[in-house]
Parts: C-alpha cells; sequence; structure tokens
C-alpha cells in the first residue's frame, strides 16, 4: 500500500518515528480526537482547523495511510498539519480499495501541463453583467481548501469575453495588499464561475466550474502558470521561512463564445452597474447592490455576510429606531451618511449609545469607507467622553491601519482633537507606541501624529519625543517625517532640556541633514524658533564648512538663511568670512555660492559693511577665467 501512495508525491524523506508511534495508537483505538490532542501536545498542530472531510466520507484515508502521505516533508507540513487532520478514523484495510483512485491522481499530476501565455488585450463595452469568481486549492487528498478567495467583477468585453483577477495589486483589509501565499507544491484547484445578469436582478444560474492538478516541482522557472484554454492562472515560486511557497498572481477566464453570445444580447449598453454583491455561504444567496452608471472595470472584494440593502430616504432621518439593525449598511451610501450627520446635532446621548452599540463591531470598516468615514467627523462632535472612549477601545487593534488609510485617516484625526480625558489619551498612546516611527513616516499616518503633538500636552508626548530622537537622522530627512518633527519643536520651543537635546542631535548629525532636499528645512526651522543665540553650536559648525555648504545646492539655502535672518552680531560673522580672498573666490564661481553672495553683499550694505565685502568681489574677479561667469559679476557690480 506504501508503493501505491508514496510516488504520488515524490517525497523521499523518512516519516519520524514519533509520528508514526501517534497516528498508529490512535489509528487501533479508532479515537481521532485523542490524536488530535496528543498532536497538539507535542506542539504540532492548534485545534482550531480541520481537513480531509469527517469519517463518514467514503474518499477520506485513515492515519496509517495518512502519515505516509501527509508527513513525508516534515519541515514544510509541520505548520500546516492541523489544516489536513480531522481523517478517516476506522480500519487501515478500508485504504485497500483505493488502489485505483490513487493511481488515477498520481496519473494526472504526473500528466499536469505547464502553459506559458499572455492576457489578451481586449475591448470594453457597458455589459451590464456580474460575475462572482470562487477560487480554491486543496492538498491532492484534502476535503477543505487551503487557500479560498472569492471576488466579484463586472463584464465589459465586447469580442472575447474575459475575466481578469490581479491578485497581485488588489488592495483588502484597510487598504494593503493581500500576499496569497500556499506551501502545496502539487495539488487541486476548482474554480467556479457564477453568472448574474444585472438588468433583470435573476440570482446566479449560470454556473460554471473548472478542476485539474498542478505539480510545481516539474517547472525550471520561477513564473508559472497553469491551466486549460480557457483559463490562465499565474504564480510565482518565493521562499518564506526557507521554505518554497506558490505566491498566486494573477486569474484569467475566458469565457465561451455561447455565453458571450447570450450576455450580449440580454445586456443594453447603458444601465445601472452593481457595484457589487453580498453573498451568503450556506443558502448561496447572491444580493445585488446597485450603484451609478460607470465607464470602467472595478475589481472588488465582496463581504460574506447575509445583509439587506437599505432602502432610499426621501426625507430627513427622525429616529434612529428608522433604521435600527440596518445602520452599517445605510451610512456606507452617501445620501445616508448625509442624513445621520444631520441628525447627529439633534439627538440624545441615549440614541447614541444604542447607535454605537449595534455598528461596535463595524467601526473600523466604517471609519475607512468611502462615504461612511465622514459621519465620524460629526459623530465625534457630539459624542461623550466614555463614548470616544469605547470607539477608542473598539478600533485599538485596528487604529495604525486606519490611520494609514487616506479615508481612515480623516475619521480618527477628527476622533483625536476631540479628545479630552486622561482615559482617552492612554488608549492612544498604547496603541501607537510600537508604530510611531511608522505613522511619522507614512504619508496617512503622519497626519495623526502631528494631531496628536497639536493636541496632547508635553508631558504627554515624552514617548513620540523619544522615539523620534532615536530614528533622528531617518525622521528630519524624510519628506513626512520633517513635517512632524518640525512641530515637534514648535511644541517644545520654551522646554531648555528637549532643547538642548534637539541641538545636540542637529549638532552631530549636521553634515547628513545639511545637504539633504528635507534635512535643511529642520536645519532652518531650528534656526527660526530656537534663534541664532540658542543655535550658536550650529551655526559655529557651518562656519566652519562654509565653502562646502555655500555651493550645495540644498545647504546653500541655510547659509542664505544664516545671513537672512539671525542678529547682527551674526550676520557680521558670514560678512567678514565672505570677504577672504580663497573664500570668496570659490563662491564667485559656482551658481549657488554666488546666491549666497548676494544675498551677503544686500544685508552688508544695510549694516555699513557692504564696503568690505565688495572690495573683495573686486579683487578676485581678475581671477575668475569663465569668461561669461565674470561678465556677469562685471555687470552685477557696475550696479551697486
Amino acid at each position: 500500500m506504501t508503493e501505491d501512495i508514496y510516488p504520488l508525491f515524490g517525497w523521499d524523506d523518512p516519516v519520524p518515528n514519533e509520528f508514526k508511534e501517534i497516528f498508529s495508537k490512535c489509528a487501533n483505538e479508532s479515537d481521532s480526537r485523542k490524536c488530535s490532542s496528543t498532536l497538539e501536545e507535542s506542539l504540532i498542530v492548534d485545534e482550531d482547523y480541520e481537513i480531509i472531510g469527517k469519517s463518514q466520507n467514503e474518499n477520506s484515508i485513515c492515519p496509517l495511510c495518512y502519515q505516509n502521505v501527509q508527513l513525508g516533508h516534515t519541515q514544510l507540513y509541520s505548520n500546516l498539519l492541523s489544516q489536513y487532520f480531522d481523517v478517516h478514523t476506522q480500519c487501515a484495510h478500508n485504504c485497500k480499495h483505493k488502489t485505483a483512485q490513487l493511481a488515477l491522481l498520481t496519473n494526472q499530476i504526473q500528466h499536469a501541463q505547464i502553459m506559458e501565455r499572455v492576457p489578451v488585450d481586449y475591448d470594453l463595452l457597458d455589459l451590464n453583467v456580474k460575475v462572482f469568481v470562487e477560487f480554491k486549492i486543496f492538498h491532492t487528498i484534502a476535503q477543505q481548501p487551503y487557500l479560498n478567495l472569492t471576488h466579484s467583477t463586472t463584464l465589459k468585453q465586447k469580442k472575447n469575453t474575459s475575466i481578469l483577477i490581479d491578485y497581485a495589486n488588489l488592495r483588502e483589509y484597510f487598504g494593503k495588499r493581500q500576499k496569497h501565499l500556499v506551501p502545496l507544491m502539487q495539488g487541486r484547484i476548482q474554480i467556479d464561475v457564477h453568472i448574474m445578469d444585472s438588468n433583470l436582478m435573476q440570482e446566479s444560474k449560470n454556473i460554471h466550474s473548472y478542476e485539474f492538478y498542478y505539480n510545481a516541482n516539474k517547472v525550471t522557472s520561477d513564473y508559472i502558470c497553469i491551466g486549460y484554454d480557457d483559463i490562465c492562472i499565474s504564480m510565482q515560486l518565493e521562499e518564506e521561512h526557507n521554505q518554497p511557497q506558490l505566491c498566486l498572481k494573477s486569474l484569467q477566464i475566458n469565457l465561451s463564445p455561447d455565453i458571450s453570445k447570450h450576455l450580449t444580447k440580454q445586456s443594453p449598453k447603458s444601465s445601472p452597474i452593481v457595484d457589487s454583491f453580498l453573498f451568503s455561504p450556506k443558502t448561496r444567496i447572491f444580493t445585488p447592490q446597485v450603484g451609478p452608471v460607470q465607464q470602467r472595470v472595478r475589481f472588488q472584494s465582496f463581504q460574506l455576510e447575509e445583509q439587506t440593502q437599505p432602502d432610499e430616504w426621501t426625507e430627513d432621518l427622525q429616529s434612529f429606531e428608522q433604521i435600527r439593525g440596518n445602520i452599517v449598511n445605510f451610512v456606507k451610501t452617501q445620501h445616508g451618511s448625509r442624513l445621520i450627520q444631520k441628525h447627529f446635532t439633534t439627538c440624545t446621548q441615549m440614541e447614541l449609545d444604542q447607535l454605537l452599540q449595534e455598528i461596535g463591531p463595524h467601526i473600523g470598516d466604517l471609519m475607512i469607507d468611502p462615504y461612511a468615514n465622514y459621519m465620524f467627523g460629526s459623530l465625534s462632535q457630539s459624542c461623550a467622553p466614555h463614548q470616544r472612549l469605547y470607539i477608542l477601545q473598539t478600533i485599538s487593534n485596528h487604529l495604525v491601519d486606519i490611520a494609514c488609510d487616506k479615508k481612515g485617516t480623516h475619521a480618527i484625526q477628527s476622533l483625536v482633537s476631540l479628545i479630552s480625558s486622561k482615559q482617552e489619551e492612554e488608549m492612544v498612546e498604547n496603541s501607537i507606541k510600537n508604530h510611531i516611527i511608522y505613522l511619522t513616516l507614512d504619508s496617512q499616518g503622519t497626519h495623526l501624529i502631528k494631531k496628536i503633538i497639536a493636541r496632547f500636552s508635553e508631558d504627554r508626548l515624552n514617548m513620540i519625543f523619544c522615539k523620534l530622537m532615536e530614528r533622528f537622522i531617518q525622521v528630519v530627512n524624510h519628506q513626512f517625517g520633517l513635517c512632524v518633527l518640525k512641530d515637534l519643536i514648535s511644541k517644545f520651543k520654551n522646554n531648555l532640556e528637549k532643547c538642548n537635546f534637539i541641538l545636540i542631535k542637529m549638532r552631530d548629525q549636521l553634515d547628513d541633514i545639511v545637504q539633504d532636499p528635507f534635512g535643511n528645512y529642520g536645519v532652518q526651522h531650528v534656526i527660526d524658533v530656537y534663534g541664532d543665540q540658542k543655535c550658536t553650536p550650529i551655526i559655529d559648525k557651518i562656519l566652519q564648512k562654509l565653502v562646502q555648504l555655500s555651493i550645495h545646492k540644498y545647504s546653500s539655502n541655510v547659509v542664505e538663511k544664516c545671513i537672512l535672518e539671525t542678529s547682527a552680531k551674526t550676520q557680521k560673522r558670514f560678512i567678514k568670512q565672505l570677504s577672504q580672498d580663497c573664500i570668496c573666490l570659490e563662491l564667485m564661481k559656482n551658481k549657488f555660492g554666488t546666491f549666497v553672495l548676494q544675498k551677503a553683499l544686500q544685508e552688508a550694505e544695510k549694516l555699513g559693511e557692504g564696503d568690505i565685502l565688495q572690495q573683495a568681489l573686486q579683487r578676485n574677479l581678475p581671477s575668475i577665467y569663465a569668461q561669461n561667469i565674470r561678465q556677469k559679476w562685471m555687470e552685477y557690480l557696475a550696479k551697486k
């Protein structure tokens, strides 16, 4: 029997004796639960999963055969064993009758076809037809899928009706890209395609199923395509934790001409498009959600829960009782979001408590919804402190993800800007304490950190201050990090200890900061806020490297800042040094240095020091060999 199963997977590693003993003992006693608990104690499996069907399933396999099939490669499958565990617990002799089935599986895997194929371009036509695709990957002998993905899209193809789902670029769960990894190098793929005519609002009657086996061990390159003539699945071999994995990239399905012809006949060119489906796996009922006419293909994930579409309201909302039980769907519409925002101005605290109780599990999703997110601006203003605290507690585990979403960031900011209690501040601190740098450098998350700096007191900002100082160079030289640091510098301008700490950090790493496209603005801001007297260590270091900094594109801005917006004493120091022949000549030959000298000459004339610098410029004119540069300087000085 072992000889029939083992070649099916091509594994040569022996099965560990400890696994053999566990499975043999439990198989003899026909006790699957005992086997499960024994494996859990050995830290191999997790009790939350079940695989390979129930014991009454005739196609399942007993533990003795299962150990040969499943545990051949210990490193790869020890962590996944739980996902294939619910095995047939009767005697091993039942498997003796499955030799023909195993031989058929062996044949199918060994003859799996690998294709080289490029997706076909197609013309667009507004066909009001919705397609619902279920993509499943199984272990060869598993009854439950390891990977189950479901997506919906609108068909808009004219000639070759084709469905293309780009899994690599789809964004799910707070706008992040989901990476679909499968550790099964050999297995079974099942694809179910449900087609619905949105014009007729019919339930899915046209169901097309595809099933085939694959063997990635036969592939020589890392990028593979699997499928038939009508289907193309693109996957790529990657390594995760030193183990080979298949990463799903895309799925393309070309529907048959008969289906395309049927759809074209029944689908007018202009009509409302179904934006998405609400699907109930138990009853397999599809509920369409109608949106406005649109002219582009949309790939969307849909919710796997049974819900109803709210009615369209034509008058103001009088009470939450009118939408009780359906508030989540109601606020996800543009009209519903506007009505509920208007109602917040007159509702009672009891009504707000009832609303929060209903939407509590969905607050995180609503904050990133295109329409529902606007609700939180009005809701935050109407909420009492204990209600705001409830919202913060509900989203505490997802606050960072929401803050980094382009919609969610506005909802979070409106909430944080109204925080008034220490409990609320502590809740926010605990949610972001391990993600401060990540939020600071994110294009959306940075707004939350800026809002916290503006709203919280200085003693509440020590954690943020310490984190930013630890990664000072990375923050100050970053486009968004610089904005946060400038706010922090202004916040602590009257705190002598923190001012000195910032100035020391700036002075010690001045060379890397002052010549950075963003960092140079940080130095300028420090000089603006703290003044040249406190910034003496920084100014001294700039004077030491005046030539190098004056002829650089970005650091020359800092030198100009020191000349234009500091005290007369500091300005005279710069003018005196610029009047030295060796420095003056070097700057006259450089376009950025020229700007510095011209600004210095303007300020020198105001201070009565213009003659000194002008004489230095005149002395060095003959030493400029570039005719065009010398001519420009002569014209400039002639006007003085």
